[in-house]
């Protein structure tokens, strides 16, 4: 049997395919790392002994959207694992903040839709979302995304801008901001990068507006 990398990860760079349906468990652990600070690792028990494993700054009910950073594939044994790692990677203390029997509708590299206790979550990994493609959205009862692809298809085919962007700004940034964010960088503007910014400004309308928001961030994306 090779080596762990680290104490629960396998290697540092294998990303297991997410693929699965049904009952399974939803591990957090409170780790207070030497480098990284205090945050919480979210870990979804997959088939065959793997955790999808992703980076969160609050547990499930204390917020409607958050940011998930995306991690290398764990070990299930590790979501038991509570206590201090010495040194190297991941150095610090881990307890567990949250056990959680969960039952996951639908699950995709890309997309997972699950029922937690706290609500039902969908997590979202959106095109051109940060660098190196690790960067989702976790989504408490976010039925309204669908509606908001459907707008926005359109947009997308003509200006490379994911539907899911226009989603999911509502939670990090001021519908006033967001407005003038949209206004001003849609004009005169051909860079793509820049375009894909102005939708997550517009679709911070969202914050105030639901579908509304969405609407008009991908009309100002259009204009």
């Amino acid at each position: 049997m090779s080596k762990e990398f680290a104490q629960g990860l396998p290697s540092k760079t294998e990303f297991a395919p997410i693929n699965q349906k049904g009952r399974t468990r939803l591990v957090i652990q409170k780790h207070v790392a030497d480098k990284a600070g205090k945050h919480y690792d979210m870990r979804l028990q997959g088939p065959g002994g793997i955790a999808h494993s992703w980076v969160i700054k609050a547990l499930p009910g204390e917020r409607s959207r958050m940011l998930a950073i995306q991690q290398p594939t764990h070990t299930s044994k590790y979501m038991n694992f509570k206590g201090k790692i010495e040194s190297g990677y991941g150095a610090g203390t881990v307890s567990k903040a949250y056990d959680k029997k969960v039952r996951v509708l639908s699950a995709s590299n890309d997309r997972i839709k699950m029922v937690l206790p706290e609500g039902t979550f969908t997590m979202i990994k959106p095109k051109n979302f940060g660098k190196g493609g690790k960067n989702w959205l976790m989504i408490k009862n976010a039925a309204y995304i669908d509606e908001l692809e459907k707008i926005a298809k359109e947009k997308k085919k003509e200006h490379n801008v994911h539907p899911y962007l226009l989603a999911q700004a509502g939670g990090y940034t001021g519908s006033r901001l967001a407005e003038n964010t949209a206004r001003g960088l849609t004009k005169n503007i051909k860079s793509e990068k820049l375009k894909t910014l102005a939708a997550i400004g517009g679709g911070a309308l969202g914050l105030s507006g639901g579908l509304l928001g969405g609407y008009y961030a991908g009309k100002k994306v259009g204009n």
